[in-house]
């Protein structure tokens, strides 16, 4: 089978708002998929009609989308079915279509049929119906969806986006000139918006600010209108750079190296214009002294010339020091500049690392009594959690991908993609088939480089049927820990010694099958959490520490085992530097 590269190339420019780079990568896939992969077309056709929408080729846009759509319609995917409905909705609205927009959204929302897994969708779908019905002027369905959008938002826990939503609801409120609702509306929006941990994006921050703003001036309160509109404005250089940085950013890590570079280079510059300075001054001094001496041996005739002479060069040079004062100034703010614009790219890596991962409020609506403890070491990171649902089986995963940072959080890209692969397009549900499939992926694209490429990823992956209390587990050197109710001991099952990745002599994945009981709990992680180094020897915390730890805390619910586990880390590692990506899954039948 001929696997086409670009694809994920593309779609991480794609997300970095590079679009010239991600279309050049999304058309060469589709050249080749179009002969060889037709299977794989339905998912490019609708990344590229997004990039389409984007900038606006809404014509390109609703084309793409459409085979799309046909395609998944055909496959049964009906994830890619809801999700680029959503999007063709939004392209027949920009382009004044606005029956098929309805048409469009209204079949996305009963495709999803009212699933936990779809929540975050007809959330997202609810919304594209409000802004349709702005357009069309219809009040009251207008304030339908906007009340839908807000409870799908509820359902799933996320106080950004219920600040969005009810920041609809008060905009709303305020066209309609009751101007108390929407102040009421904005003012418990913005303890949503304050409350969120999320990483908000800038141009919805200075959309909340302008709505906020608005409404305060529309009940005369003008200078809570006046702070949080200079709220926003202060975002507008922050929005301008964040854009510049999207377009120039580029996926090799060498990147921000050279950045580190640069910053060096002025530093050393600095440093030398210090030492130049430094002579300079000196210079001047042994000048003014040799001046001073001619001083005194000058006749009262030429004293007050003299006198003006020397006044002359210790202006001077009290001139030349104040340049120089002014210049170091103006390069250390180059330095934090760049320094900025690497932590902002950084940040925007984040973002995109985030959206492949799975919201904890998801993995609660399926696994009701679990919790999730994830601390990357960085701002982005090379661990990660995954879980996927298919049929009565609900399969989740820890994984720790080669390095941490922007080169870990590269990796885990393409692992997790091969996960989802797996399952989605191989239709896979067992462990071990799983692995197989997804070693076979992430080697066939690290191939694809020109130059050798040794990374890949631990991972401790599960099977579970909450109706038969079956478990299925397979471990790429990551095991699994099961504490059983009423057990004095962990029981530990061992992974298979061998990373998924580039590996001598290859060998398929054990599957081991378990039988559980109500009340047994089963703990999956990577290895940070025991590799910490902290305590008084600054020693690591060790798998026998942990083990204790955990057995410890079986009467604890597991929200209270998540916190105790997460202060009892925290303890350890005291003023010490994290060393690792720290990811641990506990769930209780």
């Amino acid at each position: 089978m001929i696997m086409a590269g670009h694809m994920n190339v593309g779609a991480i420019f794609y997300l970095l708002n590079n679009y010239d780079e991600a279309l050049r990568h999304y058309l060469e896939d589709a050249r080749i998929m179009e002969v060889y992969e037709q299977s794989r077309l339905s998912g490019l056709y609708g990344n590229i009609g997004m990039l389409y929408s984007d900038i606006d080729e809404l014509d390109k846009a609703q084309f793409y989308l459409n085979r799309s759509i046909e395609m998944n319609v055909n496959n049964k995917n009906i994830d890619e079915t809801i999700k680029f409905l959503n999007v063709l909705g939004i392209v027949q609205r920009k382009k004044g279509d606005y029956k098929q927009s309805e048409k469009s959204l209204k079949k996305a929302i009963s495709t999803a049929k009212d699933t936990p897994r779809y929540y975050r969708d007809v959330a997202d779908i609810h919304s594209s119906l409000v802004e349709l019905y702005k357009k069309t002027k219809n009040y009251k369905k207008q304030q339908f969806h906007i009340q839908k959008s807000i409870e799908y938002y509820e359902k799933i826990n996320n106080p950004a986006n219920i600040a969005y939503a009810k920041r609809l609801l008060a905009d709303f409120y305020l066209d309609r000139g009751e101007k108390i609702k929407a102040e009421n509306e904005i003012r418990e929006a913005k303890k949503f918006f304050d409350s969120s941990d999320s990483d908000i994006p800038v141009q919805t921050k200075r959309d909340f600010y302008a709505s906020y703003a608005k409404i305060m001036y529309a009940q005369n309160k003008y200078k809570e209108a006046y702070d949080e509109l200079n709220n926003g404005f202060a975002l507008f250089d922050t929005l301008f750079n964040l854009k510049k940085i999207e377009q120039a950013s580029k996926l090799e890590t060498k990147y921000f190296y050279q950045q580190k570079m640069e910053v060096d280079s002025i530093k050393r510059s600095e440093e030398r214009k210090k030492e130049a300075l430094r002579i300079k001054k000196e210079k001047a001094e042994s000048q003014a002294a040799l001046n001073q001496q001619k001083f005194y041996s000058t006749l009262g005739i030429g004293g007050s010339f003299s006198l003006l002479v020397i006044a002359f060069i210790l202006f001077k040079a009290y001139r030349n020091k104040n340049k120089s004062n002014i210049l170091i100034s103006e390069q250390k703010s180059q330095i934090e500049a760049k320094q900025t614009e690497i932590l902002d790219s950084i940040k925007y890596a984040k973002r995109i690392q985030t959206a492949i991962l799975p919201p904890q409020s998801l993995v609660k609506s399926y696994l009701k009594n679990s919790f999730i403890l994830y601390k990357p070491k960085d701002v982005v990171a090379g661990d990660f959690y995954w879980m996927e649902h298919v049929g009565d089986n609900i399969l989740f995963a820890a994984a720790d991908c080669t390095g941490h940072g922007v080169p870990g959080a590269m990796v885990s890209v393409v692992c997790n993609n091969g996960l989802n692969r797996s399952v989605r397009e191989y239709e896979l549900t067992g462990p071990d088939e799983i692995l197989n499939k997804t070693q076979e992926i992430v080697v066939q694209e690290f191939e694809k480089s020109e130059e050798a490429v040794k990374d890949g990823m631990y991972i401790s992956i599960c099977s579970l049927s909450l109706t038969t209390l079956s478990l299925s587990w397979s471990g790429a050197n990551n095991p699994l820990w099961i504490i059983r109710k009423d057990s004095d001991q962990v029981e530990e099952i061992k992974a298979d010694k061998q990373p998924i990745g580039k590996h001598e002599n290859p060998k398929p994945y054990t599957k081991h099958e378990l039988k559980l009981q109500a009340g047994d709990s089963v703990y999956i992680f990577t290895d940070g959490y025991q590799d910490q180094f902290g305590g008084e020897k600054n020693k690591k915390f060790k798998s026998g520490n942990f083990k204790k730890l955990l057995f410890q805390i079986q009467e604890n619910s597991m929200e209270e085992q998540k916190q105790i586990i997460k202060k009892t880390f925290e303890d350890w590692k005291g003023e010490f530097e994290q060393v690792d990506d720290v990811c641990v899954i506990g769930v209780r039948l």
